[in-house]
């Protein structure tokens, strides 16, 4: 065989091993992609949900004042009717 028939031989070979490198790297670059996109939306779920937390903790903080306030006014009436 002459040495140009062995380098076609050889570049050949070379191309077929590692053309599925070449699909291995494209889908790395894709899946890495991916990932990227997948932890920014986790982040934000996660914002999401620590603003749902904190409008939880103050509706309850809410809901515990207005019956102390509401307790505070009959009081304040109860007394009042007694001054009377």
């Amino acid at each position: 065989m002459s040495n140009n028939v062995k380098l076609q031989v050889l570049l050949r070979a070379v191309d077929q091993a590692s053309r599925p490198f070449k699909s291995i790297r494209t889908a790395s670059k894709s899946l890495s992609g991916d990932i990227r996109e997948t932890q920014k939306s986790l982040r934000e779920l996660n914002g999401h949900a620590s603003r749902i937390e904190g409008f939880r903790k103050t509706s309850a903080q809410l809901a515990v004042t207005g019956h102390a306030l509401e307790k505070a006014r009959q009081e304040a009436e109860a007394l009042a009717t007694q001054f009377k």
